[in-house]
């Protein structure tokens, strides 16, 4: 944002935003994840949304999306091995 357009909207920070929009095919990986999502949220499970954003440079270079639902099983194309490990709780 400019600063003309900071102080007509009455903003103190004058930080920087930027916005990843994502086009999601229901059939792509990413699609696999976020349907898993929105079955966890009807059961009201709990679970973890994670999404990684990888850079070269400047520019987005990849981004990922996982499920992490029940402490161990992971849905998605994270870039990391399948982990059965265990998500400790706060």
């Amino acid at each position: 944002m400019t600063q003309s357009e900071l102080a007509a909207m009455d903003m103190i920070c004058g930080g920087r935003l930027e916005v990843l929009l994502e086009f999601i095919d229901p059939g792509s990986p990413t699609g696999v994840v976020f349907k898993g999502w929105e079955n966890v949220q009807r059961s009201q499970d709990h679970c973890l949304l994670m999404t990684v954003i990888r850079f070269a440079g400047e520019k987005v270079a990849a981004v990922s999306h996982g499920l992490l639902k029940n402490d161990h099983v992971v849905y998605g194309n994270l870039p990391f091995r399948r982990c059965h490990h265990r998500v400790a709780r706060p």
